[in-house]
């Protein structure tokens, strides 16, 4: 499918916006979930707006074989990221580490 312009712009925004935005972030949240951490508030919420974004993505790339790698490779490290989160909060639970006033309050971070 021949990629007119305005889809041109669109695909262009989002793959600078992604990658001067976006990966950076991504790739300190994979190197700190790499190291065990949990992910905080604002890393749940960036992810989400991450997944929304490459939701998007992936609809208008759909269409557009040139752009399947990029968007294929952003997809596995979101699932990278958001697979190891998981595991660092059920070691956390299966450890007892999992601190009562967090349960109390609803402060756990969940992916």
């Amino acid at each position: 499918m021949k990629l007119t312009d305005k889809d041109k712009g669109t695909l262009h925004a989002l793959l600078v916006h992604s990658s001067t935005n976006h990966l950076p972030r991504l790739l300190q949240t994979q190197q700190k979930v790499t190291c065990g951490a949990q992910l905080s508030h604002s890393d749940i919420s960036f992810m989400q707006e991450v997944c929304t974004l490459t939701g998007s993505m992936k609809t208008l790339m759909h269409d557009y074989p040139d752009y399947h790698e990029f968007i294929a490779r952003y997809i596995s490290l979101i699932r990278e990221i958001t697979g190891l989160a998981l595991s660092n909060e059920m070691a956390k639970v299966t450890t007892g580490h999992l601190d009562l006033d967090q349960l109390k309050t609803g402060d756990i971070m969940t992916v």
